[in-house]
């Protein structure tokens, strides 16, 4: 399955959830994105800067 995110979550995701606090999460998202499974748009690329 991929996942398209949009910027929103990711501005919360990267806000909220600190890789020392929430290391797991980090862990399984890098991988995800590693597998081109988290995607998005270039727009949202350009929204976080």
């Amino acid at each position: 399955m991929i996942y398209v995110f949009d910027s929103s979550p990711l501005i919360d995701l990267f806000k909220y959830y600190y890789p020392d606090r929430f290391p797991s999460l980090w862990d399984n998202f890098d991988a995800l994105v590693s597998e081109h499974r988290i995607i998005s748009v270039r727009e949202v690329r350009n929204e976080l800067g």
